[in-house]
């Protein structure tokens, strides 16, 4: 990874702000927002899902892990080229 992201992550069992509970079909339903009109609507407030998030700053040459089922997002700090994988199991 090259250039710094700003990670906040949730952990399974917290739904974040605007993502909705699962439809009939099973997955989860999210409201189409990008992530400055997420942050701006939902970033500074003060509820349960905020208390228990988690967040850090990586910067260029380090690795971020996110575990199965870990709610995230990632913002760019600067410009940034990054390579990811997804393992199934």
């Amino acid at each position: 990874t090259a250039g710094s992201k700003k990670w906040i992550l949730s952990p399974p069992h917290v739904t974040p702000p605007s993502v909705m509970p699962r439809g009939p079909d099973g997955a989860y339903q999210q409201a189409e927002v990008s992530l400055i009109q997420w942050m701006l609507a939902h970033y500074d407030s003060e509820d349960e899902a905020n208390s228990k998030r988690l967040e850090c700053i990586t910067k260029a040459g380090e690795l971020m892990y996110v575990p199965r089922g870990w709610w995230h997002c990632v913002l760019n700090l600067e410009a940034t080229v990054a390579l990811t994988h997804n393992v199934v199991t």
